[in-house]
């Protein structure tokens, strides 16, 4: 089955990825030792064309990373290199797999087009203000008799309205982390793409898609950092984890939605540190590594103590980590598939060392969310349950998100009672029937068939009734002569309709929800008041809940977890304090702080807003790629394993593609 992209999606990839100059004409420059289907090209003439769909653009991608492995010995033979291609187009293609847009632009020209490599610019993930406090500042604060530090910590957490803060805990940051990176090139996996029918996760996708990721961008790594660092830090994360949990039915805000979060990081994680530890094997470990091995390998030790759960005994720690806990999560072969690998990379990197100081990163990219068409990036929560999607013709339509339609579906609810939980969420469209304001009210206020017919047909158009129940809408002659509106009333722009002709505003709102929905599942008599946890979304989700989460990972992500908590205007500093302090006694490395505006202030920049609207319709077919075909035409993923000639330390270590 095809992927279907919608519009902004693919609008983006060919704004920002699609080379505009390349040779119209292009020749192959031989190289014995190749493939021809590898060799490099260059220009035949002058004449100038544009990529024109991307099937170019992953082509390129895939081809010049299949090159430069060639080039450095890691495939064992042409089949290997042709399966590595393959399965990077397909994953690229499906959106298995996204990287920057801007990236995408200036990867493989030199390959496919004959141009001079172009340095990546690259992503400042740094723009706020950064306040490091030290192990040593917080016993101050949390000590009794230290007033003086109180009243700076308190100080610190009222009248900043507006800011955007990062606090690094700067000892746990040290006692995990042995370099810093300033540029990481950076990829993220939609984990909705790797679930099976039964919603769950398929553990041997999950691995062969990270260590494939870890390849793939070793093998474009100078081309995507200007300046090549000794610590060769990448930052592989993950969208849609809310969304995952959603159709599983876990809630967020849980020890099971946890636990998950946890066991799937550290598959993703240790798959990585694997082929991390394979190609140092191949291409030797990255300097960083090399200068300061038994650090590396101290924290490499307790991550796996926090994988097997231990409360204790780690090597040089001040605040404890958060441990994977076995009896929380609802899927135990996660949890095993997770303490196998971290015995594996821990065996394989004492045996080889890493190509990389760090792997993953949970980070926020708007960018890469709208080209993978995700609710959801890293550990937040979903935002809301229903979306709304603009036709061409300017009407809208709401729809539940996919993952709760699928977790309703395994929880064992009907599917008469489905539809009415997700109609009390997105709506009727009609006012037929709506309590309050219907068809048989308005009627019994002067309404006729073809006045009420009007506002039927407005409203798909807007997003309440007032908008679809207008004088401009019925016909100003109607409200004048039907109605008896005077005419005065008419001129007067804020003018309400359904209240002047009697309604109540509790009428009212009732038949607004009946036909644009309540936006939420919560209050559907349908559903069990023991899965209304499940469906939780945006301030629903509480900043406790968010930090829990982002605590839960942490120690099974090598980089940041990127957790940012809006500390409401109307929360005391006692609560706040009580927030960040938890989230540094659990472990976190560092949290980004925003202090919301208290509600009679004026922000003084005023916020972009992104339009939530999105236009599905199937890729057209010039721009599809056709990464594998089977007999009948349809596409499907390719089944072979790169192994870069190299096995893993632990013999029965195998990877399923």
């Amino acid at each position: 089955m095809e992927d279907e992209w919608s519009v902004e999606a693919l609008q983006l990839l060919e704004t920002e990825s699609f080379c505009t100059t390349i040779p119209a004409q292009l020749k192959p420059v031989e190289e014995n030792t190749l493939p021809s289907w590898l060799w490099r090209h260059s220009g035949n003439s002058e004449s100038i064309a544009a990529e024109s769909n991307v099937s170019q653009v992953f082509a390129r991608v895939a081809g010049a990373a299949v090159y430069a492995g060639w080039k450095k010995d890691l495939f064992s033979d042409e089949t290997e290199a042709r399966a590595f291609y393959d399965e990077i187009v397909w994953m690229l293609s499906h959106r298995v797999i996204a990287m920057e847009p801007a990236a995408l632009a200036a990867l493989g020209i030199d390959w496919a087009y004959g141009f001079a490599p172009v340095q990546m610019t690259p992503v400042d993930t740094r723009a706020k203000t950064t306040l490091s406090i030290t192990n040593q500042s917080i016993d101050a604060i949390l000590s009794a008799s230290n007033h003086g530090a109180q009243n700076r910590w308190r100080n610190f957490l009222k009248n900043r309205e507006g800011e955007l803060i990062s606090l690094r805990f700067s000892d746990t940051l040290k006692e995990w982390e042995t370099t810093s990176a300033e540029q990481m090139p950076r990829l993220t996996i939609d984990l909705l793409k790797l679930c099976r029918d039964d919603g769950r996760v398929d553990i041997a996708s999950l691995q062969h898609v990270a260590r494939l990721s870890v390849i793939l961008l070793e093998l474009h790594y100078d081309s995507m950092v200007a300046v090549p660092e000794a610590s060769r830090a990448l930052a592989i994360g993950y969208n849609n984890l809310a969304s995952m949990l959603m159709r599983q039915g876990i809630a967020y805000d849980s020890e099971a939605g946890r636990s998950t979060a946890a066991a799937i990081s550290s598959i993703i994680t240790t798959a990585a540190t694997i082929a991390s530890a394979q190609l140092a094997q191949k291409l030797g470990p990255c300097a960083a590594f090399s200068s300061a091995r038994a650090s590396f390998l101290r924290i490499l030790g307790n991550r796996h103590r926090a994988a097997y759960g231990d409360a204790n005994d780690y090597e040089h720690v001040s605040v404890l980590p958060l441990p994977l806990k076995l009896d929380d999560c609802p899927d135990l072969t996660l949890i095993a598939a997770a303490r196998k690998n971290w015995d594996d990379a821990l065996i394989a990197t004492q045996r080889y060392g890493l190509r990389h100081t760090q792997l993953t990163s949970l980070f926020a990219s708007h960018d890469l969310m709208a080209l993978q068409e995700s609710s959801t990036g890293g550990i937040s929560p979903e935002p809301q349950l229903v979306r709304e999607k603009q036709t061409d013709a300017g009407t809208f339509s709401r729809k539940i998100i996919p993952a709760a339609q699928m977790g309703l579906v395994g929880l064992g609810y009907d599917d008469a009672d489905i539809k009415s939980i997700v109609s009390h969420a997105v709506g009727y469209g009609s006012l037929k029937s709506a309590r309050g304001v219907n068809h048989e009210t308005l009627k019994a206020r002067g309404f006729t068939d073809d006045a009420i017919e009007k506002i039927e047909e407005q409203i798909p158009s807007a997003n309440n009734i007032r908008m679809a129940c207008t004088p401009w809408v019925v016909g100003e002659n109607f409200c004048l002569n039907n109605l008896k509106i005077p005419a005065d009333k008419l001129d007067d722009f804020g003018f309400d309709l359904l209240e002047y002709i009697g309604f109540s505003k509790a009428e009212i709102i009732a038949a607004n929800h009946f036909c644009y929905g309540h936006g939420n599942m919560e209050t559907a008599s349908e559903l069990k008041h023991e899965h209304r946890a499940i469906f939780a979304c945006g301030e629903e989700i509480s900043v406790s809940a968010k930090a829990s989460m982002a605590a839960s990972v942490q120690s099974f992500i090598t980089g940041d977890v990127n957790l940012t908590l809006t500390l409401s205007s109307a929360s005391s500093v006692s609560e706040r304090s009580d927030l960040l302090l938890n989230a540094w006694r659990n472990g976190l490395k560092n949290v980004a702080i925003y202090f919301e505006y208290a509600a009679n202030a004026e922000p003084a920049v005023a916020q972009p807003v992104r339009n939530s609207a999105i236009r599905s319709r199937a890729l057209p077919k010039s721009a599809l790629i056709s990464a594998s075909a089977s007999k009948n035409g349809k596409r499907k993923a390719p089944s072979r394993v790169v192994s870069m000639r190299g096995k893993s330390p632990s013999s029965s270590h195998k990877t399923r593609a």
